[in-house]
């Protein structure tokens, strides 16, 4: 093989864990899946985009099963991915809209 991609396959190998990892980690999957598609979609045909969707498929079992389907940290990079899309996406509304200039307070009299 000539090594292409063969860092995102080795991380997404389902791994055993702890009861508390297992739940730690799909407490944290619950929260950012409803961003997942959404920031894939921003992202479009990236590797990244691509990860999250991979992401946004996992389904959460019924029962422990002791095993999570990628690591901890995977999840934490698509939350800080998710954040700076996020952000970007903000920063692009901002300045398509001009901001409202807020009124200068006066200053508190002594």
């Amino acid at each position: 093989g000539a090594g292409a991609g063969a860092g995102t396959s080795r991380q997404l190998q389902p791994r055993d864990c702890s009861a508390e990892e297992e739940r730690a980690f799909w407490t944290a999957w619950m929260r950012i899946s409803p961003q997942l598609e959404e920031t894939a979609r921003r992202l479009g045909d990236t590797p990244q985009a691509q990860a999250l969707r991979g992401l946004a498929r996992l389904q959460r079992p019924t029962q422990p099963q002791l095993r999570i389907p990628v690591d901890m940290d995977i999840l934490r990079r698509a939350y800080n991915l998710i954040k700076q899309v996020q952000a970007a996406v903000n920063n692009s509304a901002a300045q398509a809209a001009p901001a409202p200039v807020p009124p200068t307070a006066p200053a508190p009299a002594p």
